[in-house]
């Protein structure tokens, strides 16, 4: 059984799995051990879970798949508070999709991590909201996500190219 399999049925924990990718990518960016474990657990998905099945499953149970909880975890490290607001003392965050398109496959730009008050709020307020997310999330380039995977030499060239 594979690292992400293991990660994927509970074998290995989520900060077991996160110590292995930093000893791996190192820590100059606490961001980037994540962001490729969620690119590497995406391509797993790809290739190993019933996409379609999940793609037409309801929203709802789409929420309790290991699948969601696995990306959840990665997502909520990678930000760890509110993005609109910066509020890092929430015992729980949600984690709000800017877009279903990308569904079971979602990336950094797919996702935004939300305090109560602001999930609300944005619900109240979509497009107002939609628009500054999408400047939060402004700093993340489809070069720089597409190709970091441990397996891929373009990732690791981006990754030396970081590390300078």
């Amino acid at each position: 059984m594979d690292l992400l399999s293991k990660y994927l049925n509970n074998s290995i924990n989520f900060d077991e799995i996160l110590k292995i990718y930093k000893e791996s990518y190192g820590t100059k960016f606490d961001f980037l051990p994540s962001a490729i474990l969620l690119y590497d657990l995406n391509n797993y998905i790809a290739e190993h879970s019933e996409i379609e099945k999940l793609r037409r499953m309801d929203y709802s149970l789409y929420l309790k798949t290991k699948e969601w909880r696995a990306k959840r975890k990665i997502i909520l490290n990678i930000y760890g508070h509110c993005q609109l607001c910066g509020n890092n003392k929430e015992p729980f965050y949600h984690i709000h999709h800017n877009n279903y398109e990308n569904l079971p496959l979602e990336g950094l730009t797919d996702l935004i991590v939300l305090c109560e008050y602001c999930h609300n709020q944005f619900h109240r307020d979509r497009e107002t909201i939609t628009e500054y997310s999408k400047m939060m999330m402004s700093w993340i380039s489809e070069d720089e996500t597409v190709n970091i995977s441990r397996n891929s030499s373009e990732g690791r060239a981006k990754y030396a190219e970081w590390e300078q």
